[in-house]
C-alpha cells in the first residue's frame, strides 16, 4: 500500500512536471514574436533585416530643431506651420535611423 502511494505520487509529480514544462515552452513560443515586434519597433529599417538579428537596438536619438526668428515675433499660425515643417524635414532626413522624438524650440528676440 505504501509503495503504491509513493509510485502514484511519483507519477503525479512527473505528470505535473511535464505539464509545467510544456506550458512554459508554449508561453515562451507565444511571447517571442511579441518581443521581436517590440524590438523591431525601436530599430531603423536596416537593422530590422540585419543578419544575424540584434534583439537590443542602438540608443535612440532625439532630434532638436531650433527656429530662430531674430527680433521678429511671428504669429501663432506661423509658429505652428514652421514647427510642422521642422518635424517633417527631420523625419524625412532621419527616416532610416532611430529617432524617438523631435523637439522644436522657437527663439524670438534672441
Amino acid at each position: 500500500m505504501i509503495l503504491r502511494t509513493v509510485a502514484r505520487t511519483r507519477g503525479e509529480k512527473a505528470l505535473l512536471f511535464a505539464f509545467y514544462t510544456i506550458t512554459v515552452l508554449w508561453v515562451s513560443a507565444l511571447l517571442v514574436p511579441f518581443a521581436w515586434m517590440v524590438s523591431s519597433a525601436c530599430k531603423n529599417r536596416l537593422d530590422v533585416y540585419r543578419m544575424p538579428p540584434k534583439w537590443i537596438p542602438e540608443l535612440p536619438r532625439v532630434a532638436r530643431v531650433v527656429l530662430d526668428y531674430g527680433d521678429d515675433v511671428p504669429s501663432e499660425g506661423k509658429l505652428v506651420e514652421d514647427a510642422a515643417v521642422a518635424v517633417w524635414m527631420t523625419w524625412d532626413r532621419y527616416g532610416r535611423e532611430s529617432v524617438w522624438g523631435v523637439e522644436v524650440v522657437s527663439v524670438a528676440g534672441g
